[in-house]
């Protein structure tokens, strides 16, 4: 024999989806390659994937470091990044001029941050160290 379902859970769920701040509209529409697509569209992000190769000079605490930064597609035609290569090309330093055989050590770091559901007010950040090189001056 069937259990009845309770009256109240009717009312209470009605209730409840009335009060959700966001609605499931776009779920009907939704496509993975849609989220591709509005990264590229994005100003800032295209400017750089339309560039093959971008020489970039660092300023920090009075240390210039040159490096190189070259997209690179396994196939013609393909979409603009499939992989980035960072080549640093130089390191130069105001303070060691005139020094010869000082060496210094250059990190690079790939930072993640992610970002919480409901606005948590810290967002935790990731630090991945992918290499590191020692640069000499010649």
């Amino acid at each position: 024999m069937e259990q009845p379902m309770p009256i109240f859970l009717q009312r209470t769920l009605y209730y409840m989806r009335g009060r959700m701040s966001r609605s499931h509209k776009n779920r009907m529409t939704f496509k993975l390659d849609g989220l591709l697509e509005k990264v590229l569209a994005d100003p800032y992000l295209t400017l750089t994937l339309s560039v093959e190769s971008v020489v970039v000079e660092l300023a920090i605490e009075e240390c210039v470091v040159v490096l190189q930064v070259t997209q690179k597609s396994e196939r013609q035609g393909e979409r603009p990044a499939s992989y980035l290569n960072i080549a640093f090309t130089g390191f130069h330093d105001d303070k060691l001029e005139g020094v010869s055989g000082d060496v210094a050590r250059v990190e690079t770091f790939i930072v993640k941050m992610c970002h919480k559901k409901r606005k948590e007010s810290s967002a935790p950040l990731m630090q991945v160290l992918l290499s590191f090189l020692y640069c000499g001056q010649a």
